[in-house]
């Protein structure tokens, strides 16, 4: 696990991480119209910055859930970021000391075999993955979801997991449970940490009523308490 009390810490531009335009219809999952920035572009290479006694550095690995609708640019952190992610992310309920996000790779519209053929390294504390409802939108089976998910922990290099549970799936409103079990049982079987934010908005597999536009996504004020949920176990997880 990478140590808060390094004097240098290499700070990995979020150069793929939230990227999009204007969200797509519901059946296209996690993905926007048009992406407006390279999401295939190698990233630029990581810069050292000083790191701040106490902080704690989060890397994400995910798809629009986490991207939202916005493009964001953020090498050094959502407080310090010219653009900020909007509406669908979770991002907006996590940010704040002491935890940093400088780290990840999340396209709209990636399953978990896409993430896997992107993510590198990442030099954090824990990474906290949210891969699956474009799994089951595109038909992705699960020992491919399972196989590209340990793969992406392996690449990551973070000894610390925080895997997520898929939200409600209106389209496909019997999939996500059985999903979820899964996602619970291989963090259990890896030592990983295992949360799911979406208990509030669940309804017989489906969003409850206001809680999303389109039966993927959230809204926003639902994204940031998802982001709330995500951020109280990263900090817990760490000892407070």
């Amino acid at each position: 696990m990478a140590s808060s009390s390094r004097s240098v810490r290499r700070r990995v531009p979020l150069r793929a991480l939230l990227l999009g335009a204007l969200l797509g219809p519901a059946l296209v999952g996690c993905s926007t119209a048009a992406a407006t920035t390279d999401a295939d572009a190698p990233a630029s290479t990581p810069t050292a910055a000083p790191s701040t006694p106490g902080e704690l550095h989060v890397a994400v690995v995910s798809d629009s859930l986490t991207a939202g609708n916005g493009l964001v640019e953020q090498p050094t952190g959502l407080a310090d970021s010219p653009q900020r992610p909007t509406d669908m992310s979770w991002l907006l309920g996590v940010e704040g000391a002491p935890l940093v996000i400088d780290g990840g790779w999340a396209v709209p519209g990636a399953t978990s075999v896409q993430m896997d053929e992107h993510v590198t390294r990442y030099d954090a504390d824990v990474v906290v993955i949210m891969a699956g409802t474009n799994d089951l939108l595109k038909g992705v089976a699960w020992p491919d979801t399972r196989r590209s998910l340990l793969s992406i922990v392996e690449k990551a290099g973070v000894d610390r997991v925080v895997l997520t549970a898929v939200p409600p799936l209106d389209a496909q409103p019997t999939a996500t449970g059985p999903l979820n079990d899964r996602l619970a049982g291989l963090a259990a079987d890896q030592g990983w940490e295992f949360v799911d934010p979406w208990t509030d908005v669940e309804q017989d597999g489906v969003y409850r009523p206001g809680d999303s536009a389109d039966g993927v996504h959230p809204v926003s004020t639902v994204a940031v308490a998802v982001g709330r949920a995500i951020r109280a176990q990263v900090l817990d997880g760490a000892g407070g």
